[in-house]
């Protein structure tokens, strides 16, 4: 039996490389970005909001003995949250250094869905990335 943690090492490891560059890069322009796995609402929230969530990973790459993960199939869903007097352009801006940053880890994107239609007043950027991740692979 082999040590598996590597598997949850990663889902830490893409989520502090996206934060880091989506903040490097907007920083400037919006002073207050937040980007979080958290999906608890905050009664502080700031705009724009980046929440990133690890969808559960499902494994790959099984050999005869089967006794390890040998690889595993990443998925995260990222939302965009900007308030409508921040605009579609706001949004659209963080979703493409969303789509930058999970790019330049080697994930599939699933472009931006944005829905302008909330109750609560604000933007959604959806999307989605995914790619497969080996054992011995650095992200």
């Amino acid at each position: 039996m082999t040590d598996e943690l590597w598997v949850l090492d990663a889902e830490t490891t893409v989520f502090s490389r996206a934060k880091g560059i989506i903040v490097s890069t907007l920083k400037s322009a919006y002073p207050d970005i937040d980007v979080t796995e958290s999906d608890c609402a905050n009664e502080d929230a700031k705009f724009p909001t980046v929440y990133i969530h690890a969808l559960q990973p499902y494994e790959r790459g099984n050999d005869l003995e089967n006794d390890g993960i040998n690889a595993v199939d990443l998925t995260y869903q990222v939302e965009v949250y900007v308030t409508k007097a921040q605009n579609l352009e706001v949004a659209r801006k963080v979703s493409s250094v969303v789509v930058n940053a999970f790019k330049s880890m080697r994930f599939n994107a699933t472009m931006p869905e944005i829905q302008t239609n909330t109750p609560t007043g604000t933007l959604r950027s959806i999307m989605r990335f995914s790619r497969i991740l080996g054992s011995n692979e650095t992200i």
